[in-house]
């Protein structure tokens, strides 16, 4: 019932073949099989989403439409993926105009951000997939965030998100970047230093290339 819930929570703005669902579920089952297992499962979800449901009631979670289903998000239904992705994509698009208000609507979306999406959970190719989008989308925010501070001088609260970054994707170099930017307005060279090797161990180490032309000419710029 827990991977049938995952499965629609990550397919959540389209209907779903029950068919697809039941491949995602029992890939080597035969048909018969997979149908009887898939009844069973269906109806365990809908007695624990929604207990006091009568019998044969149509469940108010999951909107069955001919051969699919989909999970219904309403006020009854919420996630924080949900909201979080929400948040994220209205404070990038806020930071072009108005930045104390990107400011406030990136720190509440990345409040929402707790980890990996379903962490510690098997998850199928398609939950995987989802999970390293909402990563992305993290990373993204973050950096928009940190970008922000920098430009308004704030260079602390710029070194602390870009570190938050870093602890999610250490090669996100766009972060190393930003740290640069900070030391190098504080005219911290020991520190600026740190933060360039650190910056190319890491990229070597993890991916075999050295820091960006980008990167390079930052820190060329502020160690003179």
């Amino acid at each position: 019932a827990k991977q049938l819930l995952f499965l629609l929570l990550t397919m959540r703005t389209l209907p779903v073949e029950k068919e697809k669902l039941m491949l995602f579920l029992w890939p080597d089952a035969e048909n018969k099989v997979a149908k009887r297992n898939f009844k069973i499962v269906l109806n365990e979800l809908t007695k624990i989403l929604e207990p006091d449901r009568k019998p044969r009631a149509d469940s108010k979670f999951i909107i069955k439409q001919d051969a699919s289903l989909q999970l219904v998000m309403n006020e009854d239904c919420q996630t924080d993926v949900a909201l979080f992705e929400q948040y994220v994509s209205s404070g990038i698009r806020l930071a072009r105009t108005n930045q104390e208000q990107a400011k406030g609507t990136l720190l509440t979306a990345l409040s929402l951000y707790e980890g990996e999406y379903l962490a510690g959970e098997y998850l199928d190719d398609l939950s995987l997939r989802e999970r390293d989008r909402l990563q992305l989308l993290a990373l993204k925010g973050g950096e928009r965030l940190a970008a922000i501070f920098v430009e308004q001088k704030d260079y602390e609260k710029a070194l602390t998100w870009a570190d938050w970054i870093l602890n999610i994707d250490n090669c996100w170099e766009k972060a190393y970047q930003l740290k640069l930017q900070c030391y190098g307005e504080r005219h911290d060279k020991a520190l600026l230093e740190r933060v360039y090797r650190q910056c190319g161990t890491v990229l070597e180490n993890e991916l075999g290339v050295e820091p960006s032309a980008e990167t390079r000419n930052l820190y060329k710029k502020y160690r003179i």
